[in-house]
């Protein structure tokens, strides 16, 4: 297995988790694959039953019939999407995106999103949460991201 491709697959389900159990208004940070695994940053102060709460609920999404789906969507488009939903360190996120072109990790100075292409970015839909993506899901059907 690609322990990349698994660590960006399941910050998307960890941030659908998290959504599903504390609401859509949790406010959501940076959240890439690393040489380890991954990473998922939130503005929100989880404790240890709320971890086990969440890895529970990622189990659930992960047995399901979910599947990744990406689409390119103008970074004008985002940038509303984001607004409207409140995510301010996603629109902080999209700001560098626009300005630079790419977002690198702090971890390892690796490039890790080089979404900003002709004025679009690519985002990752599932049914119950879009975001921000670069590509490179696994383990669902017919998976597009």
């Amino acid at each position: 297995m690609d322990l990349e491709k698994a660590g960006h697959s399941l910050s998307h389900v960890m941030t659908l988790a998290v959504k599903r159990l504390y609401g859509k208004d949790i406010l959501l940070g940076f959240g890439p694959a690393i040489k380890n695994g991954f990473y998922q940053d939130f503005d929100y102060p989880f404790s240890q039953p709320d971890l086990e709460k969440i890895e529970s609920e990622m189990r659930d999404i992960i047995n399901s019939d979910y599947s990744f789906e990406r689409e390119l969507i103008r970074i004008e488009d985002a940038k509303e999407y984001y607004r409207k939903n409140n995510q301010k360190y996603k629109l902080e996120l999209l700001e560098d995106i626009q300005k630079k072109g790419s977002v690198n990790s702090t971890e390892s100075n690796e490039e890790i999103v080089n979404l900003a292409k002709d004025g679009f970015v690519s985002f990752n839909n599932l049914p119950e949460h879009k975001d921000l993506c670069k590509g490179g899901c696994i383990g669902y059907e017919n998976s597009n991201c």
